[in-house]
């Protein structure tokens, strides 16, 4: 008797792996729902700049003296930042401000230090030649206030002294956050060490209960912005991609408001309706998702819902 087997690809690292299953054995295979792009990624970014939620255009708040901080996402994440700072970088020009005046700041977290060359690849090489880019300091931070759950707020100096902060970023599934982007820029992102173990300390005590993926009221969200509020952060630029890392929509403004203009995105994409199976095979998405196995895993937090209750996941 022949086995009809059903060879699925999964992306993995840069390139594709597959796995062989028996077609008797699949359940479903689930992808997310996404449609043909219509409009291209610096014409979203444009039109999500030139309509700002509940703000102000950044040309219309900018002055040449201003000095801008602007949050990027580092190498861990899938953001792509050179496609998101030229239009960003527009916006500030047409206030007048001045490339002198701008700097860059990579947020780490808890990650490590990035290479000369990660960092001129992210931002591009042009950027990085002409404005200051600088790597999150998790020793030059400051206390500027304390979260109702107890959280420090103590940020980065160089955010802090700033006129302006803005902070780009994509919006996607986090596991304990509900969502990416929005405010998690400054909580974790430019804060300190005790900050940061603080905030891990309280999210954890969350996971007894169901998933927090895919929930932008939760707790730890609320701890994140509660800090980026005390922080200042005045406007964000976050973006939503597809499974190929191509820009599918764009928000700005308001880093709660737009935050979640951008979150009904995500949820019309990646929201789909599952049966739970007695196993699942989960494939981050390849890289960056799966640069070390600290990012790996959470892809088993996003699968949890998709297994049968007392079963297991493999990554």
């Amino acid at each position: 008797m022949t086995t009809n087997v059903k060879t699925i690809p999964l992306a993995f690292g840069s390139g594709i792996s597959e796995l062989s299953i028996p077609e008797k054995n699949v359940s479903s295979i689930i992808l997310p729902s996404e449609s043909k792009i219509k409009e291209e990624g610096t014409f979203l970014i444009k039109k999500a700049l030139e309509n700002p939620t509940k703000s102000r255009r950044l040309s219309e708040i900018v002055n040449p003296d201003s000095r801008v901080a602007i949050i990027v996402s580092d190498v861990t994440r899938p953001t792509p930042t050179a496609k998101i700072l030229s239009p960003l970088l527009e916006e500030l020009y047409l206030g007048g401000a001045k490339n002198e005046n701008i700097t860059i700041v990579f947020a780490l977290g808890l990650h490590r230090l990035q290479t000369e060359e990660e960092c001129r690849q992210l931002v591009g090489e042009e950027i990085f030649e002409n404005i200051r880019c600088i790597q999150h300091d998790r020793k030059r931070c400051r206390l500027v206030g304390e979260t109702s759950f107890g959280t420090p707020v103590e940020v980065f100096e160089e955010v802090l002294d700033s006129d302006l902060i803005i902070s780009t970023g994509t919006l996607e599934f986090h596991y304990y956050a509900g969502y990416g982007g929005g405010g998690k820029s400054i909580l974790p992102g430019v804060s300190s060490e005790k900050s940061i173990l603080s905030f891990h300390s309280f999210y954890s005590k969350l996971f007894e209960g169901s998933p927090l993926s895919g929930k932008a009221g939760s707790p730890a969200r609320q701890n994140i912005e509660e800090a980026a509020r005390i922080a200042g952060l005045d406007f964000i630029l976050n973006v939503v991609i597809n499974s190929k890392k191509e820009i599918v929509a764009a928000v700005a403004g308001d880093f709660i408001e737009a935050h979640r203009k951008g979150v009904e995105y995500v949820d019309s994409m990646y929201k789909v309706p599952i049966k739970p199976a007695d196993a699942v095979v989960v494939s981050c998405g390849g890289f960056p998702k799966d640069i070390n196995l600290y990012q790996a895993t959470k892809s088993l937090e996003h699968a949890i819902p998709a297994v049968k209750e007392g079963v297991q996941s493999s990554l």
